[in-house]
């Protein structure tokens, strides 16, 4: 990373933004980032940043006088359900911004996220910047698998299956259990499906939706079927992932210790299990604000294109609001 020390400001001072953002930035971005203003509705909340970063950090109740600030970039860390307003309100200022997810809640805030993509042109440059959070392009096991598909493909066939499940801890936080699990995690497993393939037409049917499961199954235009599940129903706080791939030939697992099964079905002896790295929390966070100040360094592109940002949510909020969604890839922006 190069370039200038960038001023940053959060807007939402909840715990999320403080030990997923803010202090793994301080930890890793002292030369690159400095947070100078904070804005919250609750001064309580924001009492925690002041402890760490001192009284010199600008404090704001008033949302435009935190725009105004001398921010070159903001970090929304505030409830879902605000999440567009407030994108939309960093527009309006002329500010980048960086937008835990998801972007949208309902389908009236996503078609004003169409709107705004579709309009602005300058949305993964560095001077109008929008990004968000999806840490498992950087996860090594999914690197790993990116990095070989070519050589998977040869030996086992084309794939034709993907599958992707996952089993976390109950919800933590009472106001997630007001909503489906849907909405807060297919943006992930979409975005896993377009980083490993490319984005591509596809159907799509939901099958469950409960605050601790959801399934969603579906079929895109180049053969591969997909499913998506998961629940949050473990006593621990513990994160398991588990992908398996069908090719012609043969099958693929992986989970996020970085365990690997590959399975030949031509032959006898032609399983291979092999270890490439578990899931470092701590440096997919570190990666993904990486992108988003060497962006704004002009000294790379943005991870997420505007159909990523577009599909990643409008996914999760079509297959809330109707059992079916149909997504035809370049006919939306």
């Amino acid at each position: 990373m190069i370039g200038k020390t960038v001023k940053y400001g959060i807007l939402g001072c909840g715990n999320h933004a403080f030990y997923s953002h803010a202090i793994p930035c301080k930890k890793f971005f002292a030369k690159e980032l400095e947070l100078v203003s904070i804005c919250d509705i609750s001064s309580d909340r924001m009492k925690q940043f002041e402890l760490e970063y001192g009284s010199n950090l600008k404090q704001y109740l008033n949302r435009a006088e935190f725009f105004r600030s001398g921010i070159e970039f903001v970090l929304v860390g505030t409830p879902d359900k605000y999440h567009f307003s407030d994108l939309k309100s960093i527009m309006d200022f002329g500010l980048p911004a960086f937008v835990e997810k998801p972007l949208v809640v309902n389908s009236v805030e996503l078609k004003g996220l169409w709107e705004l993509l579709k309009s602005d042109q300058s949305v993964v440059k560095s001077d109008q910047l929008i990004s968000s959070c999806h840490p498992r392009r950087f996860d090594p096991g999914y690197v790993w698998l990116k990095e070989n598909l070519d050589n998977l493909v040869t030996e086992l066939g084309k794939v034709v299956e993907f599958k992707f499940d996952f089993s976390y801890h109950k919800p933590l936080k009472k106001w997630k259990q007001n909503r489906g699990l849907l909405l807060d995690h297919l943006n992930h497993e979409i975005d896993l499906l377009h980083y490993l393939f490319g984005v591509d037409s596809f159907e799509s049917w939901r099958l469950q939706d409960k605050f601790d499961a959801y399934s969603v199954f579906g079929a895109r235009d180049d053969g591969i079927k997909f499913s998506f599940s998961g629940t949050r129903k473990l006593q621990s706080r513990i994160y398991s992932e588990f992908l398996y791939l069908r090719f012609e030939r043969g099958d693929l697992k992986l989970d996020n210790l970085g365990r690997v099964e590959i399975n030949n079905h031509e032959g006898s002896d032609s399983k291979k299990c092999l270890n490439v790295g578990r899931t470092d929390y701590e440096n997919r966070g570190y990666e993904v604000i990486k992108n988003f100040v060497n962006v704004l360094n002009k000294v790379d592109d943005c991870y997420l294109s505007k159909e990523d940002l577009y599909v990643n949510n409008a996914m999760g909020v079509m297959l809330t609001e109707n059992k079916y969604w149909k997504y035809e890839k370049n006919k939306v922006l």
